[in-house]
């Protein structure tokens, strides 16, 4: 039912929680419900790293070759070079709450 709702619906994955197996069985199931739209990180587990978005965008785009997918990174996002090495690795948002500081950095530049 939701799925033919019509609902924007997004997933939050914790990766930090998650064994790699079940990481990935989270990730190809939430697709083939029609879920393109991901949050990893729930704001309390350590930050993840570009190593570990190249790692989800690999199973993604495996499982999802027709759309494209919305990834959303949030927790322990505290830096500058965090943000941008995210982007880098091609990620859509972030969520911080330490946005001020971070846009203090870019200032300084």
């Amino acid at each position: 039912k939701v799925k033919t709702s019509g609902l924007p619906i997004t997933i939050i994955i914790n990766k930090s929680k998650l064994e790699q197996k079940l990481l990935k069985n989270a990730i190809e199931i939430s697709l083939e419900l029609g879920i393109d739209s991901f949050q990893f990180g729930d704001g309390f587990g350590l930050p993840l790293t570009s190593k570990d978005i190249i790692e989800i965008s690999k199973i993604v785009s495996k499982q999802n070759l027709i759309k494209e997918n919305f990834i959303k990174i949030v927790g322990g996002i505290k830096k500058l070079n965090q943000v941008i090495d995210l982007f880098d690795a091609e990620i859509n948002c972030i969520g911080t709450s330490n946005f001020s500081e971070i846009f203090e950095e870019v200032k300084i530049i």
